[in-house]
């Protein structure tokens, strides 16, 4: 058998892009071959309701220290309701895989401590994804003030905040977020025009027009 380390990163478009680093995961797995690059793995582990559909490998690695075959893949959920990002997180937990990186194993050589469960998927407060209406309710919830939504979609912001600024993922719409506590996709300020709409494209453009050293400050002070 082949021991095979696998980074998951996942996107949730928008707010996030799909270029970079995203949202880390990280499982090992066992093949009766060695793994090469372009080579799909399908399977319960990768598929909540498993198909033929693969998860394609990339950077396959043979490290020859340990042993071990390194690889990256990636998901993109395109639209996908920011406040179900919790459920979709704890689902992959539940199914063997981790919070992190296979880096994690070099950066000394202990055994690297368990990742604490972020902000981004903690958090009781959460509704139902299997519910059509909670669905629909939830895609609006991100553009609504504050004021008018419940209290844990906006936690939900403050921490998807932090780990785009962590991941330096789209950075002016997690700066944009964490001024104005909103979030709206590219389409929706295309759309028209609105005070909420014009604050949020307001501070895009400020992140965009930063100086380097204050952007590094933003995302040291939120990161």
């Amino acid at each position: 058998m082949f021991n095979l380390e696998l980074d998951l990163s996942l996107f949730f478009v928008p707010p996030m892009d799909e270029h970079g680093r995203g949202i880390m995961l990280t499982r090992k797995f066992e093949l009766p071959f060695p793994p090469t690059e372009g080579l799909s793995l399908a399977g319960q582990a990768l598929n909540e309701n498993p198909t033929g559909l693969g998860f394609v490998l990339e950077s396959v690695t043979w490290d020859v220290d340990r042993q071990v075959f390194l690889a990256h893949t990636s998901l993109v959920e395109q639209g996908f309701p920011i406040p179900f990002i919790p459920q979709s997180l704890r689902s992959w937990l539940d199914r063997g895989w981790q919070l992190g990186t296979f880096e994690d194993n070099y950066e000394n050589d202990e055994e690297p401590e368990a990742a604490e469960v972020p902000e981004v998927i903690d958090g009781s407060e959460q509704a139902d994804a299997d519910d059509e209406d909670s669905w629909e309710a939830a895609q609006k919830w991100p553009s609504m003030s504050p004021r008018l939504r419940p209290k844990h979609v906006t936690r939900m912001l403050r921490a998807l905040v932090r780990e785009m600024a962590e991941s330096f993922n789209n950075s002016p719409t997690a700066y944009a977020i964490d001024q104005t506590k909103m979030v709206f996709s590219d389409q929706e300020l295309q759309a028209d025009d609105s005070p909420l709409k014009t604050r949020f494209k307001d501070a895009k453009w400020e992140y965009q027009t930063m100086p380097n050293d204050q952007r590094l400050a933003w995302h040291e002070r939120v990161g």
